[in-house]
């Protein structure tokens, strides 16, 4: 399967297919919400949230084992952490954006300064940089799907 790059010119190029009203393919969550649930992880990325893993063992396994392979997350699936009903934090969708865009931006600095990151994930429990980057390709690759958002080969044209 083809995931989003995990680069923040990759990720608005795609980004940009989104608008406040579009409607998800599923899932009850608007695209508002969706940008906000990113950015949630995004802060857990950073260490700026922080969360508990409840697993442990051969579920923490085979979460792990999943969160690496090519497999794309499945739609419908539901998180523990995550309310579908939660209200927005953001005026609008396009402040939820810009506060997604500094999260990234903020998480990549915090790579930068400490490239031995390791942070909780409340599903994949303990990720380093590599596996964060990872989640954060297939994570963005499953909500932009869900809403429509065509996943292409994005790259920066070096001039």
């Amino acid at each position: 399967m083809l995931f989003i790059s995990d680069n923040l010119e990759a990720i608005i190029f795609h980004l940009d297919q989104i608008q406040d009203d579009t409607k998800p393919l599923w899932g009850k969550m608007s695209a508002q919400q969706i940008i906000e649930h990113l950015t949630d992880g995004v802060l857990t990325s950073s260490g700026k949230k922080i969360v508990e893993c409840p697993y442990s063992g051969e579920k923490l396994e085979r979460s792990r084992f999943f969160l690496m392979s090519d497999e794309p997350m499945p739609k419908n699936f539901k998180a523990h952490f995550v309310d579908d009903n939660a209200g927005l934090r953001n005026e609008s969708f396009e402040l939820a954006v810009d506060e997604f865009v500094e999260a990234w931006v903020d998480f990549e600095d915090h790579c930068l300064d400490n490239p031995e990151i390791q942070h909780i994930h409340p599903v994949f429990g303990q990720l380093n940089l590599e596996e964060w980057r990872w989640m954060h390709r297939k994570h963005i690759t499953h909500h932009f799907t869900q809403f429509g958002v065509v996943i292409t080969d994005f790259s920066i044209d070096e001039e």
